[in-house]
């Protein structure tokens, strides 16, 4: 009785439908964590080349700048934009950020395009 209310043509589009709705979920879940787990390790990657910017700029004007204009000038004398890490560091990561920011809008820029060219 079951079967003459559902017709095999029926029953196999509705089992079709629910086998390809758990695979695509599936499969979504699996990308999902995939490119999250890769987001993450490419977001650490860059973290960890900046912080190395940084503190490599800073340590060559704590042991080579600030030591060789130390020779230069008098002991009384100190000049920030040479002699300090805290400031030479920031007016580089300064720089730095502009020039990010520039690249950003340039990537923006190219994506609005693209999608001009797709879609008309």
């Amino acid at each position: 009785m079951s079967n003459a209310k559902f017709p095999i043509k029926t029953r196999f589009r509705f089992g079709a439908a629910v086998i390809s709705l758990l695979t695509c979920t599936s499969v979504a879940i699996v990308v999902y964590y995939y490119l999250r787990d890769l987001a993450t390790r490419e977001v650490y990657k860059e973290t960890e080349i900046f912080i190395g910017t940084a503190d490599a700029t800073r340590r060559y004007v704590k042991d080579v700048l600030r030591p060789t204009m130390g020779d230069l000038l008098t002991p009384d004398r100190f000049i920030p934009h040479a002699m300090s890490t805290t400031y030479v560091g920031r007016e580089i990561m300064n720089r730095l950020g502009k020039t990010i920011s520039l690249i950003e809008q340039q990537v923006q820029r190219m994506r609005r395009e693209e999608a001009d060219r797709i879609f008309q």
